[in-house]
């Protein structure tokens, strides 16, 4: 995988703080979805984790619906 850096200023955590609390939801809960990590079937399960976490994890701030519900609701109502 290849990430990009933080382009943010120093000490400005706002910038961060959606993929900060995406990585804090992932190394709590991932081990709770695939106990044994493979190394082969890494990256095919982190991309189900993360499907998981955009399509069907509730979430509290947009109203304990899951990321992509939201995101279709906000487009209709627009």
């Amino acid at each position: 995988m290849k990430f990009t850096p933080s382009m943010s200023r120093k000490a400005n955590s706002w910038d961060n703080a959606a993929i900060e609390s995406f990585f804090s939801q992932l190394t709590t809960e991932f081990h709770c979805f695939y106990p044994k990590i493979q190394l082969q079937t890494f990256q095919q399960d982190l991309n189900k984790y993360i499907r998981y976490y955009n399509e069907k994890r509730t979430q509290y701030k947009p109203g304990f619906v899951s990321p992509k519900s939201y995101y279709l609701n906000y487009q209709k109502a627009i």
